[in-house]
């Protein structure tokens, strides 16, 4: 599992969790003096789990390279794959 906050940085993320846990403890506060909360823990990191064939981009790469092979050499729209996506938009309009 990766941590969200290193694919783009935490500085936004960080920033609105100090700000949320700041209203819980002033809110918490005024309700109870005898509890307190621990702003560091009142929100947890966000997570994702990435595939190994998410994180392997050459995968990625490949495709997009024969992709722009087969536009360059112009077999890339054939009669299967326009009919394909008339019949998919036909489907989602109904």
């Amino acid at each position: 599992m990766h941590n969200v906050d290193a694919l783009h940085g935490n500085n936004n993320l960080q920033t609105s969790q100090n700000a949320a846990a700041s209203r819980l403890t002033s809110r918490h506060v005024k309700d109870s003096a005898s509890q307190q909360i621990d702003p560091a823990s009142a929100r947890t990191g966000d997570r994702v789990e990435l595939s190994p064939s998410a994180l392997d981009s050459s995968n990625r790469a490949a495709e997009v390279a024969r992709v722009r092979a087969e536009i360059s050499a112009g077999t890339y729209l054939t009669d299967d794959r326009i009919n394909g996506a008339v019949r998919a938009v036909m489907d989602h309009l109904g």
